[in-house]
C-alpha cells in the first residue's frame, strides 16, 4: 500500500510492527485478526488495503460516525490511493459531506444514489481543470446539492442551485494562485459548499476554519498555501 510520506502508517506514518489477535480499521472499522498495526495503534484491513478507490472511499463513508467533514476528509484521504494528485480527488468530497450530513440527521441519501454520483464524478478526465475549466473537485460541490434537492436537467430552482454550487466552488479554487493542488482545491470546495448549504440551503451548520494536515508531505506543496497548519 502507498503511503503519503515513507512507509509507515497512511495516518500517523509511524511505522509497521507486529500485532497479535483482532484490530480494528482506522478506515472503515472492520475488526479482523491483524499481523501488524502501526506504533500507534492504527490498523488497515485487508478490504481497504485492496480496494477499488471508488468502493474505498464508499464503504468508509457508508459506516462512519463522523460528524466533522475536515477531520473524515482527512482520513478518507490518508489512504495510499491519495498520494500526490489526480482524478482520484474528483469523488472523494461528495460522499463525505453527505455522510457528515447524514451522521448530523440532515440528510437521508439512499447509499445507492451515492455510489451513483461516485461512479459519475470518477468520469471527470483527469486535467480537465486546464483543459476545459471543469475542476472535478468542485464539481462535487453541485453533486451535493443535487442529491439533497433531488435536481434534473430540465428542474428550475434545483438545477440553479447545482449550478450555483459548483460555480462557487470553482470561482474559490480559481483564489488561488499557482499551479494545481488537489488537496488545496478539495479544500477550497469544501469551504464553499459548507457556507452554500447554511446560507443558501438553510441546513443548521455552524462555521469551520479548513486547514491541510498533509502540508509539505506530498509534492508540489505551494508555500504560501493559506491552509497551512
Amino acid at each position: 500500500m502507498t503511503m503519503i510520506k515513507g512507509r509507515g502508517c497512511p495516518l500517523c506514518d509511524e511505522p509497521w510492527q507486529e500485532a497479535a489477535g483482532k484490530n480494528r480499521c482506522l478506515f472503515c472499522g472492520n475488526e479482523e485478526p491483524a499481523e501488524f498495526r502501526c506504533a500507534n495503534g492504527h490498523y488497515v484491513c485487508e478490504d481497504c488495503r485492496t480496494a477499488d478507490p471508488r468502493e474505498m472511499v464508499a464503504r468508509i463513508c457508508e459506516r462512519s460516525k463522523e460528524t466533522d467533514p475536515l477531520a473524515l476528509w482527512h482520513l478518507v484521504t490518508a489512504h495510499g490511493v491519495f498520494h500526490g494528485h489526480g482524478p482520484q480527488f474528483h469523488f472523494v468530497l461528495m460522499p463525505v459531506l453527505i455522510a457528515v450530513l447524514r451522521n448530523r440527521g440532515l440528510a437521508d441519501i439512499a447509499s445507492d444514489a451515492v455510489r451513483k454520483a461516485i461512479g459519475r464524478l470518477s468520469e471527470i478526465p483527469a486535467l480537465s481543470c486546464a483543459d476545459t475549466g471543469l475542476c472535478g473537485v468542485g464539481a462535487s460541490a453541485g453533486a451535493v446539492v443535487s442529491l439533497l434537492n433531488g435536481a434534473t436537467p430540465v428542474s428550475d430552482g434545483e438545477r440553479r442551485a447545482v449550478l450555483r454550487a459548483s460555480g462557487n466552488a470553482m470561482l474559490a479554487i480559481a483564489r488561488h494562485p499557482g499551479g494545481r493542488c488537489c488537496r488545496q482545491s478539495a479544500l477550497a470546495t469544501l469551504e464553499a459548499v459548507w457556507v452554500f448549504l447554511r446560507e443558501d440551503l438553510g441546513l443548521a451548520l455552524e462555521p469551520i476554519a479548513v486547514r491541510c494536515r498533509h502540508f509539505a508531505r506530498v509534492a508540489d506543496c505551494k508555500a504560501g498555501c493559506t491552509y497551512h497548519g
